[in-house]
């Protein structure tokens, strides 16, 4: 039986993703945007976003730095409140399992981070 948004636990979506970059496979953002990552990030262990100072390139061309964030579902970004919080300024990336939100990571400084559906 296939596993459903709720019986997933953020663990296993940290591990989709270590497992995906481990093995190389071509990462494609919502947006539809290729996606590079040059440098995963460390693992934070504490509050704020899950992974700091990862370095990546969208598309060609564009580099970005900052912090990854990770979820089951891309809702949980707003369910909570990383869209309020300045702590999450520094996001570049949103890392799910599935993407129910069919939007980008908005963050409290009203710039936006990518979506990544694993």
């Amino acid at each position: 039986m296939a596993k459903g948004p709720g019986d997933v636990p953020e663990r296993e979506v940290v591990g989709l993703w270590q497992q995906r970059l481990a093995q190389g496979q071509a990462l494609t953002t919502t947006a539809g945007q290729r996606l590079k990552v040059v440098y995963p990030g460390r693992a934070s262990g504490g509050d704020g976003p899950d992974f700091r100072d990862a370095v990546l390139v969208l598309g060609r061309e564009r580099q970005l730095k900052g912090d990854i964030e990770l979820h089951v579902r891309s809702g949980q970004w707003w369910q909570h409140g990383h869209h309020r919080c300045p702590s999450y300024n520094n996001v570049v990336l949103h890392v799910v399992l599935w993407d129910d939100a069919a939007a980008p990571a908005r963050l409290e400084n009203s710039r936006s981070a990518p979506v990544l559906a694993l």
